[in-house]
This record gives structure tokens, sequence and C-alpha cells, in this order.
């Protein structure tokens, strides 16, 4: 059953009420920060990220905490594990944030992967997995939303 992400009356210091909107790398830093702002904007907010539950040594942060402060603020949000190096998941991803809201509106394609290992120590499989990551996975999360966020744009005009 699909969600309505609007609420009963608009505000227009919140231009993307009504709005869905996928964030991925939701989890921490800049994507964290861009989930939380739109959300501050109206949108109900899809945190997608690998990072769902702590890891030990691992960066702090998790797309469940990132939903959970958007949910504390009035919000709209939805916690979903994907990563974006693995196409079955973007494709999961894509299908249950159109299952849960009935729409796609954007995508901000956030999520990254740092190279940690200086360029000269670097392997082939060091760059082949930068590459996956970083380049490969916007062209295969682009190629799977493009095609609802046509559809939610023909089924319901954006107000201006």
């Amino acid at each position: 059953m699909a969600t309505d992400p609007s609420p009963a009356v608009t505000d227009a210091s919140e231009p993307l009420t009504g709005q869905v909107v996928i964030v991925t790398g939701a989890s921490r830093g800049i994507g964290r920060g861009l989930a939380l702002g739109l959300a501050r904007a109206g949108a109900a907010v899809v945190c997608a990220a690998r990072s769902d539950t702590e890891s030990a040594g691992g960066l702090p942060g998790t797309i469940r905490e990132t939903a959970d402060a958007i949910r504390g603020e009035g919000g709209v949000a939805l916690p979903l594990r994907c990563d974006i190096g693995v196409e079955a998941d973007i494709t999961s991803l894509v299908d249950a944030t159109r299952s849960e809201f009935g729409r796609l509106d954007v995508l901000v394609n956030n999520a990254m992967a740092p190279t940690r290992t200086p360029f000269v120590e670097s392997t082939a499989g060091d760059w082949d997995e930068s590459m996956r990551i970083n380049v490969r996975s916007l062209y295969l999360t682009a190629r799977a939303a493009v095609p609802v966020i046509s559809t939610s744009r023909q089924a319901r005009p954006i107000p201006r």
C-alpha cells in the first residue's frame, strides 16, 4: 500500500512537500545532511546506504539513525539498505520506494567509496572497485530511477 507523503496542508516554506526523494549514502556525512535538509524542505526521504547497523571499527552513522532524526523532526523517512555496487540492490531500492510511496520524484546519487590507498600503492583491483562504486553505480542507479521519475511526473504534475 502506498504511503502518501503529502500532508493535508502544504506550507510555502516546505517547497518539496509531496515529493519523494532517494538519497544514496544517507547514513553519514554529506548524504545525511542532504537527507535531513530535503526532509526539512518537506520531502519524504528514502535513506539508502549499506550502513543499516553500526559496525565495529566502521565510521559512525546508519540509515536508521538518519531516518530516526528525520522522523524526530516530524518528517517522513524510509531507511532502505542498498549496496549501490549491486544492481539487484538498486532495483530493490527503486521498487520498494515505488511500493511504499507510489512514486519517485528525485534521485540524489551521493554514495561513493573513497580511495584510501595512495595512488602509487594502489592495484588494478582498487581501481576496479573505485570505478564500480563511484562511476558504474551512478549509471545503474539513474537507469533504474529515471523511468519511475518520468512516470511519477506524468501521473501528477509538480506544483510550481
